[in-house]
């Protein structure tokens, strides 16, 4: 239904329009891929409507995903992970690029639970298919919009802490 819903939306809309979404491999076996990913990416370009999908490993990209040109590749904790996502990244998994995705991009900080050392955080690399790069990410500019992409699970705020939300969840009305 949701991807149903964003695709009649989406075709709705004059401007471009985006859609995030991870760990979409769970979705594996039902509609939702073809229709936000594999039929998008057919003809939805000319629409230049967006799905950014993410996934912790290489191999969560199925068949849906083999049209996508455009990939973002971040620091990997292991050398086997490194290698096959350089390798889906169209980047050659060579030694020193394999030491420097698990060693040098975005290193862990073991003093704060193994998260990216913060001034390090969301580096990688991109390959639009014609060109590759380095790149550093940065955080919201705005500490409101900060906390609101914030997808840590003990600080991601959940439906419940929304307004309205647990008046909802209580049986009260909207």
């Amino acid at each position: 239904a949701l991807a149903r819903m964003t695709t009649l939306r989406f075709s709705g809309i004059k401007e471009p329009c985006a859609l995030i979404g991870d760990e979409m491999h769970v979705q594996s076996g039902s509609d939702v891929l073809l229709e936000l990913i594999e039929r998008p990416d057919r003809v939805g370009r000319r629409a230049n409507n967006f799905f950014i999908a993410g996934a912790q490993l290489a191999s969560d990209f199925g068949s849906h995903y083999r049209l996508v040109k455009r990939k973002v590749l971040l620091g990997q904790e292991t050398r086997d992970n490194a290698v096959e996502a350089l390798v889906y990244g169209d980047m050659p998994p060579t030694e020193r690029l394999v030491h420097t995705m698990v060693a040098e991009t975005s290193p862990l900080d073991p003093d704060n639970n193994n998260m990216p050392i913060p001034e390090r955080a969301g580096e990688g690399w991109y390959n639009d298919g014609n060109n590759i790069g380095r790149f550093k990410g940065f955080q919201h500019l705005l500490a409101s919009r900060r906390r609101h992409a914030d997808t840590t699970a003990s600080r991601v705020i959940r439906e419940t802490d929304l307004p309205g939300a647990t008046a909802v969840a209580a049986g009260g009305r909207r």
